[in-house]
This record gives structure tokens, C-alpha cells and sequence, in this order.
């Protein structure tokens, strides 16, 4: 049986040497002979069968260089990736790093400010500490020389109370008999004669000369001026006068008169001008004889250009009252020599004024009047 090369796809070679059957080398084909001989188809068999196992082992050996390049390929992109991936974590790594140098770097900027903050909190508050300290050090200071000037004042005050207190006293209960002695004339009293005559009309008769005294302090842009200013619009300013239930007139010359011969008035504001008065400073509390049974603190004040001392206070009803009077009591920047004289000069008013032959007289810095309220011949200003 003949087989052509071409069916040879289909033979199994079971029996064949294993080299065949493997495509080994076969030896080259017989010399001599024919194309159809036997030897000649096993020659093609076996070169065919050859040449497939070479070409098999090319490809075999093709594939397999072709899984080892796949291969290499695989590892080279697994390297790359890994590279890659480590080169990521590398810069993610140094990316945290960097992030949490920043908040370490932050927190200690934010506890150095912290810090600082304190520092300064606690330096402000030790400032503010030392000047409460020195506020009330300055303050305990202050209360302690007002607690000793008050204290001293006091002290000048309650005296000077007690003496015109008990003069006044004293005084009173002589009063009567003091009326009863046998004086010459109206202008007789207890302890000389008076320096006019005290009635009242003829007392702010011919008033420009002690007008023109009045105008020559009241002038003045000082709290002398101011007072007697504030005096003048309170009279004068349009309100009604009155004295022993008559109302009555006067005009700024006679107002000037009347008060620098020691008349006494009364403004019924409710006491609005002796607080207006007061309240400028510069006024020492006092007493005086006028109002015993009053409450209010009275005051004085020492006038310039030989107008005496200003008193002024409220009556029993809360209403002002203010007179000059020719020396006052009370004033603490006096001399040891001006208080001396003050008091006896105050001490023969007052004799005057309790020890005249026909009413109270009011003893001023220029002379004397009928113009007291203790006998109901002040002024009373509605």
C-alpha cells in the first residue's frame, strides 16, 4: 500500500524509532533511488516529519520566547508599578510628613501665642491690680485729710455755735430790761451809740454813695460779684416786696443801701438761692442767732471793698435768707489776730442789735437799720 506525503497529516507513528517520531535529523536519502521507491517515500516521510519538528521547536521555542518576553513584560510593569506605587508612598509618606511638621509647627505657634496671650492677660491684670491699689491708696489718702478738714471745721463750727448760742441766750433774757433803760434817742443803745439813725426809710435815703460800693464788687468776675449779682436779680428781678404785711418798692440804689446797712431778707424760693449760692464753693459753714430752730447749715462769706460778711441760710419755713453783717464768724483762713477782732466786732453788733432803745436793729457793714425779722421788719421778696 502506497501512502503520498500529503496524507501523512493523519499517521500516527506508533513503532517508529523515537528520534522519527520525535522530528529528529534523518540521514540523508538514498543515493540512486526512483522517485517512487520505498526508500525514497520514507526519505520524504521522515524529511517532512523533520522538517515539522523543526518547525514545531521554532515555534515551541518562538512561544516560548514569547511567554518569556510576557513574562519579563509582566515583571517589568509589576517592578514599574511597585516602583511606581512605593514612589507614591515615598511622596504621600513625605506629604504627611510635611502636614504634620505644619500642625506640630502650628500647635507651637498656636501655644506660643497661647503663651504669650497669658503673659500679657497677666500683665494687664497685675497693671490693672496696681491701679486699683493706687487708686485706693489715693482715694483712703483723700478721705483722710476731707475726714480732717471736716473734722476741723467741725470743730470751728460747733464752737462758734455755742458761743453765739450762749451769747444769744444770754442776750435775749436781757432784752426786755435792756428796753427799759432810759436811752436819749434812737440811735442810744446798750453799748454806744449807733452809727445812724436806724429807721428804715431814713436809712436808704440818699443811697448813691453806698450804691456805688455795692456796683464796685458786684462788678467783679469773682464769687464776690457772682453773689451779690445773684442777690440783686432776686429782689429786683420783677418780684413782689414786702415788709409788715405792705408790699412795698425799692429800687436797685435803695436795695444796695438797704443791704449794706444790714437789713435782712427773705426770698420765698424754697431755698433755691441759698443752694445756687453755696453750691459755687468758697462759703464756710456757720451759725448765727437768726432761725434757732432750723436744721439747715448756714453759711458766711467774707466781701471785699469794706462790705462786711454775707450770711445767708433758710428761715424755719425751707425759704432763703441773706444780710451783711459788719464782721462775720467762722472764716478758718483767718489769722489768730483778724479771728479776735472779728468776734469783738461781732460781740458790739450784736449788743446793738439786741440792746437798741426802740427794736431789733440790724448792724451792716455801713451803718444800721429798722430790718430785722425778729421783730417783723425784714423784707420778705414773693
Amino acid at each position: 500500500m502506497t501512502t503520498s506525503v500529503q496524507n501523512f497529516q493523519n499517521v500516527q507513528f506508533q513503532g517508529l524509532p523515537q528520534d522519527v517520531q520525535d522530528g529528529g535529523h534523518l540521514a540523508p536519502a538514498p543515493q540512486n533511488q526512483g522517485t517512487n521507491s520505498l526508500s525514497s517515500q520514507l526519505y520524504d516521510i521522515a524529511s517532512y516529519l523533520g522538517n515539522g519538528g523543526l518547525q514545531l521547536a521554532s515555534q515551541g521555542l518562538n512561544g516560548g520566547l514569547q511567554l518569556v518576553n510576557g513574562g519579563i513584560q509582566l515583571v517589568s510593569n509589576g517592578i514599574n508599578s511597585g516602583v511606581q506605587m512605593a514612589s507614591n508612598g515615598i511622596n504621600s509618606g513625605i506629604q504627611l510628613a510635611s502636614d504634620g511638621a505644619q500642625l506640630v509647627s502650628d500647635g507651637i505657634n498656636s501655644g506660643v501665642q497661647m503663651v504669650s496671650d497669658g503673659i500679657n492677660s497677666g500683665v494687664q491684670l497685675v497693671s490693672d491690680g496696681a491701679q486699683l491699689v493706687s487708686n485706693g491708696v489715693s482715694s483712703g489718702v483723700q478721705m483722710i485729710g476731707n475726714g480732717l478738714s471736716s473734722g476741723k471745721q467741725i470743730a470751728v463750727n460747733q464752737g462758734t455755735k455755742a458761743f453765739e448760742s450762749g451769747f444769744g441766750t444770754t442776750s435775749a433774757l436781757l432784752s426786755g430790761a435792756l428796753r427799759q433803760l432810759p436811752y436819749t434817742d434812737s440811735q442810744s443803745s446798750l453799748v454806744g451809740r449807733l452809727p445812724n439813725n436806724p429807721d428804715f426809710n431814713g436809712a436808704i435815703a440818699n443811697p448813691n454813695g453806698l450804691s456805688a460800693q455795692f456796683t464796685a464788687v458786684s462788678n467783679q468776675n469773682n464769687l464776690s460779684g457772682h453773689s451779690l449779682q445773684m442777690l440783686e436779680n432776686a429782689v429786683t428781678g420783677g418780684n413782689s416786696l414786702h415788709r409788715h404785711g405792705q408790699q412795698i418798692q425799692l429800687t436797685p440804689q435803695e436795695f444796695h443801701a438797704a443791704l449794706l446797712r444790714g437789713a435782712h431778707f427773705v426770698v420765698e424760693d424754697g431755698g433755691t438761692l441759698t443752694d445756687n449760692l453755696q453750691q459755687q464753693g468758697g462759703f464756710t459753714a456757720r451759725g448765727s442767732s437768726h432761725y434757732k430752730g432750723s436744721q439747715d447749715q448756714q453759711y458766711g462769706l467774707d466781701l471785699p471793698n469794706h462790705l462786711g460778711h454775707l450770711l445767708i441760710g433758710k428761715d424755719l419755713q425751707g425759704h432763703s435768707f441773706f444780710q451783711l453783717e459788719s464782721h462775720g464768724t467762722g472764716n478758718a483762713q483767718q489769722s489768730l489776730s483778724e479771728k479776735i477782732s472779728s468776734v469783738l466786732g461781732h460781740t458790739q453788733a450784736y449788743l446793738q442789735h439786741v440792746g437798741s432803745s426802740l427794736s431789733y436793729v440790724q448792724i451792716g457793714p455801713q451803718g444800721c437799720i429798722e430790718g430785722s425779722e425778729k421783730d417783723n421788719n425784714h423784707v420778705i421778696v414773693r
